[in-house]
């Protein structure tokens, strides 16, 4: 049976997961409301996330969530408000016991989750989850079909800086030295491929802005993944953007988090090149400074999709379990992944097929300069 949502009626969402997956929900935040721009939209997140939902004009409320292990009076207040707000439909793109219970008390009429054994108790209105792999807001897109909305035109995540965040971004870099140039990635007819390692393949287009500064191609760097399983061998990357530098002088931000300091160190020492470290910055202000970036390079982290909100070009190592298409946007020209799978060492065959497909995305995709 398909639901339709009633004109000015009231939605919430249960968004209960990491930085990343609240963006990842975004683009059906966005359908619901194109589609039915009378309804109300709320969402329920942690309080971390919920920054990336900041200034978002299709949101009515954020609400946030009691933080994991507190006390079960702030749940109950939380679920005095829920119903307090008479929702007609709940979503709950999680579906584990604990959003279950929360979409559950919260008094909605339909409640949409996925059909997982033991967890239907949560649910009058269950979907099937699909086997396929495909990229995660096309699999939350199966809620909107359950609600009469068939077609997600635009899959990809998106957020809300404000003119004070590109504003700091342009002030950070100036306080770095930093003029950012174009650079053409490809200058002859010969293929990135057939370059020997050390030679520049590119050359800025011009060395000097207006007042004399020197100008930079600058990439950004976000390697860190909470899962070790996940994570890219901190060596592995060193030699990665070295090898890069090699083949056209770069200057790399590095977007890390303070208790990643220590483990991350050994990025910021590259011959001849220059690491600069953005430090754990506010997810608006890292999107103002991505935008400004010719292309990010990223682990499976919750900056790739804050790089592809912002429209950066973004290349990515996937070495954990899940595969690249659940988390990068199909059929994109600015976003593509190297599955590194069950690939602890990388050889330096490998390291330069990184560096010949990075370029060549590079090279491809519409500068990313704004």
């Amino acid at each position: 049976m398909s639901l339709f949502i009633k004109e000015g009626g009231r939605l919430l969402i249960v968004a209960l997961r990491a930085m990343g997956d609240v963006l990842l929900t975004t683009p059906i935040i966005r359908a619901v409301k194109q589609a039915h721009p009378a309804v109300h939209i709320d969402i329920l997140v942690e309080a971390l996330p919920a920054s990336a939902l900041r200034h978002n004009p299709y949101l009515r409320h954020i609400i946030i969530s009691p933080a994991r292990g507190s006390h079960l009076l702030k749940y109950l207040n939380i679920v005095q408000q829920l119903r307090k707000e008479r929702y007609d439909y709940a979503l709950d793109f999680l579906s584990t016991p604990g959003s279950g219970w929360l979409t559950r008390l919260s008094g909605a009429k339909f409640r949409l989750g996925w059909d997982i054994p033991y967890r239907r108790w949560a649910f009058n209105h269950r979907i099937l989850r699909p086997k396929e792999t495909i990229y995660a807001p096309l699999i939350k897109a199966r809620f909107l079909s359950e609600l009469g909305i068939h077609n997600l035109v635009e899959p990809q995540p998106e957020l809300f800086p404000l003119n004070e965040d590109d504003d700091w971004a342009q002030d950070w870099l100036g306080k770095k030295g930093i003029s950012i140039g174009r650079i053409r990635a490809v200058t002859n007819k010969d293929s990135i491929s057939s370059k020997s390692p050390g030679n520049n393949i590119g050359e800025s287009e011009s060395a000097v802005d207006g007042n004399n500064s020197p100008q930079y191609r600058v990439i950004g760097l976000a390697p860190y993944c909470k899962r070790a399983s996940r994570m890219w061998s901190i060596e592995n990357w060193r030699r990665l953007i070295t090898a890069l530098n090699d083949r056209l002088p770069t200057v790399f931000i590095l977007f890390a988090a303070p208790n990643e300091h220590s483990y991350l160190a050994n990025l910021k020492q590259i011959e001849g090149g220059r690491v600069e470290w953005a430090g754990a910055l506010d997810i608006l202000k890292a999107a103002a400074l991505m935008k400004r970036c010719r292309i990010v390079l990223t682990g499976e982290n919750g900056l790739l999709h804050t790089a592809v909100a912002v429209k950066t070009p973004t290349y990515s190592i996937f070495c954990g379990k899940d595969a690249p298409a659940q988390w990068i946007p199909p059929e994109s020209p600015l976003h593509r992944a190297a599955d590194l799978r069950g690939s602890a060492m990388a050889d330096d065959t490998q390291i330069q097929r990184l560096i010949d497909e990075i370029l060549l995305l590079e090279a491809a995709a519409e500068p990313a300069i704004r």
